[in-house]
C-alpha cells in the first residue's frame, strides 16, 4: 500500500500475440501454423474485443485442447520417454490461424451469451420483486379499509 504499482496487461496487438505464442501456447508452437503476421491479425482480434489476460489464457486452453485431442494408444502407457513424445508428435492435430481466430471468436461469443444470459436474470429477478411489493401494497390496502382479502385460488396446471 506504500508503494502501490498498477501492471497493466495487453495494451497493443503484439502483447496480445506475444502473450499466446510466446507464453501461453510456447509448448504446443510446433502444432501452430501461423506466421507473425498472422499472430498479430489473432492479437488485433484479441484486442477489438479487449479480452483480459484470464480471457486469453481461456481461449488458450481451448486451442491446447484441441491439439491434444486425441486417445493415447495402448503402446503410449509402456513406451519410453522418446517414444512418447513420438506419438504425441504424431496424433497432436495442427492449427493454423482460421481455427485460432474461431476459438477467439468462440470465447468473444461465449462471453457475450453469458452477459445476456445473467442481464435476464437480473431483470426477471427485478420483476418478481416489484410484483411482491406491488401485492404487498395491496394487502396493506385491504388491512387499512377493513377489508378482507379474497380467497387465494390455487395455481392452475
Amino acid at each position: 500500500a506504500l508503494n502501490p504499482m498498477t501492471v497493466q496487461g495487453p495494451c497493443t496487438a503484439r502483447d496480445y500475440a506475444v502473450m499466446m505464442r510466446d507464453l501461453q501456447l510456447r509448448d504446443v508452437g510446433e502444432f501452430l501454423d501461423l506466421t507473425p503476421e498472422q499472430w498479430t491479425d489473432v492479437g488485433a482480434q484479441c484486442l477489438e474485443h479487449n479480452l483480459s489476460g484470464r480471457n486469453v489464457d481461456a481461449v488458450c486452453g481451448n486451442i491446447r485442447a484441441h491439439i491434444q485431442d486425441f486417445e493415447f494408444p495402448d503402446a503410449y502407457f509402456g513406451a519410453s520417454a522418446v517414444e512418447r513424445a513420438q506419438i504425441i508428435q504424431q496424433l497432436s492435430k495442427r492449427v493454423g490461424v482460421e481455427q485460432v481466430l474461431g476459438f477467439v471468436q468462440d470465447w468473444v461469443d461465449f462471453k457475450q451469451d453469458a452477459a445476456r444470459a445473467g442481464e435476464e436474470q437480473q431483470f426477471e429477478q427485478e420483476v418478481e420483486s416489484i410484483v411482491r411489493r406491488l401485492n404487498a401494497s395491496e394487502a396493506a390496502q385491504r388491512l387499512l379499509l377493513g377489508r378482507t382479502p379474497p380467497p387465494t385460488e390455487p395455481a392452475s396446471s
